[in-house]
């Protein structure tokens, strides 16, 4: 996983905001407006934690993409019993 040097304070930051990503996950769910639950999840729930501009930053810091930002998110998701 490239990106774990950030799952503990992802996972950590996503624990705070737990129930508002869980009432997310429900409603996302519940309206179908996806092509994959997980991966949609774990973008928004990302955005509930962090800014856009850390975000952003990552791609250069930690010579990352898309895949391992997805990655990053669902297995802090599974971290907090999400998904």
């Amino acid at each position: 996983m490239k990106l774990k040097t950030l799952l503990e304070e992802t996972t950590r930051r996503m624990k705070e905001k737990r129930q508002e990503i869980k009432e997310y996950a429900t409603q996302l769910k519940a309206s179908g407006n996806y092509n994959n639950f997980e991966t949609k999840l774990a973008h928004v729930s990302l955005d509930f934690v962090y800014s856009s501009y850390e975000i952003v930053e990552w791609y250069e810091k930690y010579e990352c993409n898309d895949e391992h930002i997805t990655t990053l998110g669902k297995k802090a998701l599974k971290n907090i019993g999400i998904i």
